[in-house]
């Protein structure tokens, strides 16, 4: 769970990294140890982008109801 601004830059951080390694194995002949990885690697990116989205909406949502006082 991410709890503050610099986790999320990190996990930022991670996702790219992520991401650049997916395509990079997409590259590799295909196989059922290639197949494993490229879904971990999917699972784990899908997982990162869900944290920071809730991060981003819990974010948003405090803004608004300190807005609203």
């Amino acid at each position: 769970m991410i709890r503050n601004e610099e986790q999320l830059r990190n996990t930022q951080t991670k996702l790219e990294s992520l991401e650049a390694h997916f395509r990079e194995r997409e590259q590799d002949p295909p196989s059922f140890t290639r197949d494993l990885s490229l879904q971990s690697l999917r699972r784990t990116i899908n997982e990162l982008t869900e944290e920071s989205v809730r991060y981003r909406a819990h974010r948003k949502e405090a803004a608004s109801s300190v807005d609203r006082k």
